[in-house]
């Protein structure tokens, strides 16, 4: 609130009602000064100083024209002022005429409390101009940031790394670099990415995520340099959007969607690997509004190779009747409305890749995809086997950053791409992978077995990009993923509604992270991915 006038605009309208205000597009509000008292033209000087101050990062004018070389306000009206603008806030100081025969404009004024009187008695001491102009520009100053915090969290999967960036405006933001297995990896990435940001603005997100991703650049271009980008990416997104008061998908364009549809994984986790399991609990998630459902129908929910996988990445034909037979089950009893992806993990090796999506596509069941039938390495085996099935091919977890996803989409080796916010570099690159995917006319569904701020973040990315298709959601989770937010995911029906909060819109109690620490040895009575 402006400490002075509590009601700034009904203080604009009194002022204006006598018509003593002329309205002139592109110079600010111009008053004639015979017209008005002293404490008049102080007083829409206060409220047009308020209404810059509100503005948020935008610059406006306050435009004071003169008659016959009178000022509006001298330096001490103008002193005035400071408490109205934010305390350190830069003035440009612009004065349109000549004092004494020398041009003067542009001079820049440290901090508004230590206006020179004697500087602001010449830009009004011209008497050769019949009509002159005074401007001030409020420009915002820097947002130092001044601490950053890594919480480590114990999730359903596995940890979830989420990351703070507190600056010296009061305002703070939230970010996540969730990745698996070897998240203290991910904790240390974090924690190191925080310290080397301490004294920067955080109101330049996009050179800060070039200079990490440069300075840092010799330990590669992926892996925990880059969800440690994500993360302080997505809590810069969430500063930026809470200074200016706008939720984030607004400064990302504005939406093409008010709802983000979601597709259902971790929707199995109250059954084993078997098809009567799948097929009840398909059953329940469709039952919750969800109309597509991912899962790994070869391996279930244990990824270690060499104990749960083989070490040629084979399956004996045991396991590939039971998975398809998981798939029949699930097709049958979700419905032929409801999309199926199955996942392999990129956990088969070429030939055994194709032959499971061709004995597959034999059930003639809705399949929205087939994903990651072999690793982010290879490409070119990625385009072979999509040229040799007839399922869609999704890929795009593991390339972390557009650089990577080039060579795929140029070799045309996928139908759908899937990025990780917390993996590929955060909003800042989910979007530019987005916005190449769309190049080449492929859909783009992001890839979010995360925590909740991965989930928000997606959702915001998401609802401002033509190309996108779904987003994964886990549907089962443990109980502190809504625990630890200011409000609810709010998820219904099987979509995400997007939130009309500034920034990301939701609060993280950090309490509640401390109360459900990350996990750092293995639990022997659960899968799970330290």
């Amino acid at each position: 609130q402006n400490p002075i006038h509590p009601k700034p605009h009904r203080l604009f309208r009194k002022i204006s009602a006598p018509q003593t205000l002329k309205r002139v597009a592109g110079k600010g509000d111009i008053l004639k000064t015979e017209n008005l008292s002293r404490q008049a033209q102080q007083s829409m000087a206060i409220a047009r100083a308020y209404h810059c101050d509100v503005a948020g990062l935008q610059l406006h004018t306050l435009a004071i024209d003169t008659v016959n070389s009178l000022p509006l306000l001298d330096p001490q009206d103008l002193r005035k002022i400071v408490p109205v603008i934010r305390d350190g806030h830069a003035l440009l100081i612009q004065s349109h005429g000549e004092v004494e025969g020398v041009p003067i404009g542009n001079q820049f004024i440290p901090a508004l409390s230590h206006l020179s009187a004697q500087c602001i008695k010449k830009a009004f001491a011209c008497k050769k101009h019949h009509h002159r102009s005074f401007s001030v520009h409020a420009v915002p100053p820097p947002m130092k940031i001044t601490n950053t915090k890594t919480f480590l969290v114990e999730g359903l999967k596995y940890n979830w790394t989420l990351f703070k960036i507190e600056t010296d405006s009061g305002i703070h933001g939230w970010g996540e670099a969730t990745n698996w297995p070897g998240s203290p990896l991910i904790e240390a990435a974090c924690k190191h990415v925080g310290d080397f940001i301490i004294g920067q603005d955080a109101r330049r997100l996009d050179y800060l995520w070039t200079k990490v991703y440069r300075d840092m650049n010799w330990l590669g271009q992926a892996g925990p340099l880059l969800s440690a980008i994500s993360a302080m990416d997505i809590a810069l997104w969430d500063i930026k959007g809470k200074a200016a008061g706008m939720p984030v998908y607004d400064l990302l364009g504005g939406l093409y969607r008010k709802k983000v549809q979601l597709y259902a994984n971790y929707w199995f986790t109250g059954g084993g690997h078997s098809p009567e399991d799948y097929a009840r609990q398909a059953k329940e998630t469709v039952a919750k509004g969800f109309t597509a459902l991912k899962f790994d129908p070869f391996a279930h929910v244990n990824y270690w190779y060499g104990e749960d996988l083989s070490d040629n990445n084979g399956l004996t034909e045991k396991q590939k009747q039971l998975s398809i037979d998981v798939v029949a089950a699930v097709a049958k009893d979700a419905g032929p409305e409801v999309a199926i992806a199955i996942e392999t993990h990129a956990f088969l090796n070429g030939p055994t890749a194709v032959e499971m999506a061709n004995r597959l596509a034999k059930l003639g069941f809705n399949c929205m995809w087939y994903e990651e039938p072999a690793l982010p390495e290879f490409p070119d085996s990625i385009a072979d086997i999509r040229r040799k099935i007839t399922l869609p091919v999704c890929v795009g977890e593991r390339l972390h950053s557009r650089f990577m996803l080039r060579g795929v989409l140029e070799k045309q080796a996928a139908d759908i791409v899937m990025p990780d916010i917390t993996r590929c570099g955060g909003i800042s690159e989910m979007r530019k992978m987005a916005n190449l995917a769309e190049t080449y006319n492929v859909p783009i569904a992001p890839h979010n077995p995360n925590g909740p701020i991965s989930t928000i973040a997606s959702a915001h990315t998401m609802a401002t990009v033509p190309n996108f298709f779904r987003q994964e959601f886990m549907v089962n989770d443990v109980p502190w993923r809504d625990g630890c937010l200011s409000h609810p995911l709010p998820v219904s029906n099987g979509f995400f509604e997007m939130p009309d909060r500034p920034g990301l819109g939701f609060d993280i109690d950090e309490s509640v992270l401390l109360a459900h620490l990350g996990l750092r040895t293995r639990p022997t009575d659960r899968t799970f991915y330290i």
